[in-house]
């Protein structure tokens, strides 16, 4: 007979994923802070050491492109900025997500949230690493689909939702390599139901 996972065991499990997949990346929040000021937010160099930091403009300039072709739900152009072993991990599920899952994930979303749009707060690089924090903003208008067959209805419900979000790019090419997203609840104010939220957490999203 199998058990089901306790609450605690579930959050222990969400919470390995995330450090698993962060570890590497968090000792760059420290390095990415030091770009707060607005003397360094105006230095015009177009490389920026402070520490052993390295402040990268032709990241942040692919992080921008991701962030334009979101807002246009343009999900090919998206697509076209990740490697092919692009990995997304996001402290709200229970697994990460391959490229492939990824771009399916994407299509479905857009489709039940028409209006979804990113509203980026601030931007730093250092080195392969940018870091967004951002405001996430959307609209449940249509039926979403997931991958399990799992049809949600629409509640015409909006959400506002903080995020903040690490990107790990590829230095040869520059495109996205792994990308986490640290993320508010705000989301659950679209009002879904609790096969919606499982949906949710089964499909890695």
């Amino acid at each position: 007979m199998s058990r089901r996972a306790s609450p605690a065991s579930t959050g222990s499990r969400i919470r390995a994923v995330v450090l698993g997949f962060a570890t590497p990346v968090f000792a760059g929040l420290a390095c990415a802070a030091a770009f707060a000021s607005p003397a360094n937010a105006a230095a015009s160099s177009a490389t920026q050491r402070s520490g052993w930091c390295v402040r990268n403009p032709a990241n942040e300039e692919t992080i921008q492109r991701y962030v334009d072709a979101y807002n246009r739900q343009d999900v090919a152009a998206a697509y076209a900025l990740t490697t092919p072993r692009f990995v997304r991990v996001s402290n709200t599920t229970l697994r990460s997500m391959t490229r492939e899952r990824w771009r399916v994930m994407f299509e479905d979303f857009v489709i039940a949230f028409p209006d979804e749009r990113w509203e980026v707060r601030r931007m730093r690089s250092c080195g392969d690493l940018v870091f967004l924090n951002l405001v996430e903003r959307g609209t449940f208008l249509a039926p979403w689909r997931f991958p399990d067959g799992t049809v949600v209805p629409s509640t015409g419900r909006s959400y506002t939702a903080r995020s903040e979000i690490i990107f790990v790019l590829d230095r040869p090419t520059r495109l996205i390599a792994k990308y986490l997203q640290l993320t508010s609840l705000g989301f659950l104010s679209v009002g879904l139901n609790t096969a919606a939220i499982q949906a949710i957490v089964r499909a890695g999203y």
